[in-house]
């Protein structure tokens, strides 16, 4: 199997398009189309379903996947390794953040770390928490920081601290005059964490490092 034919298949599979993954490669679609057609041929297997939605992974895909992936990281911290040689204290950190900690407490986070290490950079990607955890799952971020309520599978936790939860009402509101309020006295009213099935009542910032 060819080198760039597993990169095509990977990107299709991470964008789950033909036409999308044409576009962050910057090559044609058709050039996409016809790579992973020849690793199909190859293997025998089919490796995506076509659908409306989009290319979903077969059970032979995603065991590629997962061959392909490793094989990306491992070439990646080949290179890294090398270029490292001249420097100790130089290197990306690929971060996977909720836009919430991506203006309040990653930069914090950041600031404190370059003072030490001042040639380090970070590439800071804003998503969505499922698709977080998901893509330190991947490898495709280094560290993810996201709210959870219970620790996922595989990924490891090194860090966590408890986030207090408030509530923001109208000057006029009854709420006013039951502080503190607490989620079982505020039971009657309809909120977001109620409706959500009261899963902001006790949030967690976790930071969780592939590969451990």
């Amino acid at each position: 199997m060819q080198t760039s034919a597993l990169r095509y298949f990977l990107e299709v599979a991470r964008t789950g398009s033909v036409s999308a993954a044409a576009q962050r490669l910057r090559v044609a679609a058709s050039a996409v189309s016809r790579q992973v057609s020849n690793l199909e041929k190859e293997l025998d297997a089919l490796l995506f379903e076509r659908r409306a939605r989009g290319m979903i992974l077969t059970q032979a895909g995603e065991t590629l996947a997962a061959y392909a992936q490793r094989l990306a990281l491992e070439s990646e911290q080949v290179v890294s390794e090398i270029r490292e040689l001249n420097s100790a204290d130089k290197g990306l950190i690929r971060l996977g953040v909720t836009e919430g900690l991506a203006i309040s407490f990653i930069p914090e986070m950041i600031h404190a770390f370059r003072k030490r290490h001042a040639e380090v950079a970070f590439d800071i990607k804003v998503m969505s928490p499922l698709v977080v955890t998901e893509q330190v799952r991947l490898g495709s971020v280094d560290i993810g920081a996201t709210f959870v309520l219970t620790s996922e599978r595989g990924v490891t936790t090194h860090w966590q601290r408890a986030v207090p939860t408030y509530a923001y009402v109208a000057s006029n509101h009854p709420l006013l005059a039951r502080a503190p309020v607490s989620m079982a006295r505020s039971s009657p009213i309809r909120s977001r964490c109620s409706m959500a099935r009261r899963r902001c009542a006790r949030s967690w910032t976790s930071i969780a490092r592939h590969g451990d």
